[in-house]
């Protein structure tokens, strides 16, 4: 509790300090349902008595800006949030019923008379417990506040139902009469939708995932960032913006083709972001520049071997590293290259100096400077070791610089060699890449285990 009040902001805080008054006056009124001679005389009798509706709004208020408060903060509207309202609500309503029920009628035993004439309220209404007799001469606040909460919950359930039954007929009115849309055209890279997400709520469109069946919870994850999902491979609408991320570089292009030809003309470039993950590929679709119309499209291009090389790169920008030996010729060695080949000097210090550690590596270091082509003065320059980068190799390559290096295992390198030379050389930085796995498979120990000294494990992700 102290951990979450510490983390929590201040509209939480103050919607939690809420949520303790209601416990208490529930606690109260459940009280004076139970025993109607201990309410108070004088003048704070009137709070908690039969009939009083200034209470029954009181708490009615007080719960209703819980509920905003904390809402509000978040920014989310998520189903776990619904159901935790409506369960919630079930709850207190039971006990509010429960204390209401308890002592009439007197012709049954306690607690199980009481039980049924709750649950009653959530079926049909329920009665009220005032029947006449002396102990039960007037229906407590408690169970008008019990009754409203229980055809609440039913209201609520019932919406949920027709929502879920109807839910693609709703998604199909909000993109239709939405102002502008940010459409995802088939997603294989779930971390991606985040970003994408919270740039459409910046700039006030709806986002939309057109769902080809491609990955099992790519709707789950859709509907949590806040979009709505459609078939359609032509949703109606202003497009804003487009964002074509299916892991097969032809589809991308395929389905830009359809979005060209159903597409009229729009008052400025529309951005689209085509994923291209081979980085070679990526580079020359960028020079090569496919017939655009300037005035239709604004395309970026996007891997996720380039994204992940360039996070690599930026840490590597912190540690300043004299020399970084990239391991393999895998898409991720190019990426990698070229990221850590745009990292400025640190202060006082000359640029790294990049080395690619594999059987073929003086090809491979001559493929990509012929590719990137001449550096300039005081740009990293690429050398090569033709070995295996097993670790005695690049134990005695880190032994000769005196541990001054970075060690980048840009293979899906096994993950006990990794944490092997991370024991050995904890103050080297040491990468390892991981494939990127769906949100519900599946992890293997080495996966989830902490980072071990200097070892630092990225995903191989768009973000």
């Amino acid at each position: 509790m102290t951990k979450w009040w510490s983390g929590a902001g201040p509209r939480s805080k103050v919607s939690a300090v809420i949520a303790g008054v209601l416990v208490l006056i529930g606690i109260y009124l459940c009280v004076l349902a139970v025993g109607p001679g201990l309410r108070p005389d004088g003048w704070a009798g009137w709070f908690g008595e039969p009939g009083s509706w200034p209470t029954a709004l009181i708490v009615v208020a007080l719960a209703g800006l819980a509920v905003w408060l904390r809402l509000s903060e978040s920014g989310r509207r998520t189903a776990g949030s619904a159901v935790t309202l409506v369960a919630a609500t079930g709850g207190v309503s039971l006990v509010l019923g429960l204390a209401s029920f308890w002592r009439c009628p007197t012709d049954q035993v306690p607690g199980v008379g009481s039980l049924a004439s709750t649950l009653a309220l959530f079926v049909a209404g329920g009665r009220a417990p005032a029947d006449g007799s002396a102990a039960c001469m007037q229906s407590p606040v408690a169970y008008d506040l019990a009754r409203a909460g229980g055809v609440l919950v039913v209201l609520t359930l019932l919406a949920g139902v027709v929502y879920t039954v109807f839910r693609p007929q709703f998604d199909r009115a909000a993109i239709r009469f939405a102002k502008s849309l940010t459409v995802v055209d088939g997603i294989d890279d779930l971390g991606a939708l985040a970003g994408i997400a919270a740039t459409a709520r910046e700039s006030g469109s709806t986002l939309v995932l057109i769902d080809h069946g491609t990955h099992p919870d790519a709707v789950r994850m859709a509907r949590s960032a806040g979009a709505r999902i459609t078939t359609d491979p032509d949703p109606a609408g202003t497009l804003s913006a487009l964002h074509l991320l299916s892991a097969d570089t032809q589809t991308n292009l395929v389905r830009l083709a359809g979005h060209d030809a159903a597409m009229g003309d729009p008052d400025s470039p529309v951005p689209v972001s085509i994923r291209i993950d081979d980085p070679w590929q990526a580079e020359m679709w960028r020079r090569s520049q496919p017939v655009f119309d300037p005035v239709r499209w604004q395309p970026e291009v996007i891997s996720r071997y380039e994204a992940t090389a360039g996070r690599i790169a930026d840490d590597l920008a912190t540690k300043a590293p004299t020399t970084v030996y990239v391991c393999g010729t895998s898409q991720l060695t190019f990426a990698v290259c070229v990221a850590a080949g745009r990292i400025p000097a640190a202060e006082g210090r000359r640029v790294p100096r990049l080395c690619v550690v594999a059987p073929d590596g003086t090809g491979f270091a001559a493929d990509v400077t012929a590719f990137t082509g001449p550096r300039g003065k005081g740009a990293a320059t690429i050398s090569s070791i033709d070995a295996d980068p097993s670790i005695e190799k690049l134990t005695g390559l880190i032994t000769a610089r005196g541990g001054d290096c970075a060690i980048v295992l840009a293979e899906d390198a096994d993950a006990a060699a990794a944490i092997r030379l991370a024991i050995r050389y904890p103050a080297v930085p040491i990468y390892r890449v991981t494939p990127t796995r769906s949100a519900s498979a599946e992890r293997t120990p080495a996966e989830t285990a902490p980072h071990t000294a200097g070892l630092i494990t990225m995903p191989l992700a768009l973000l």
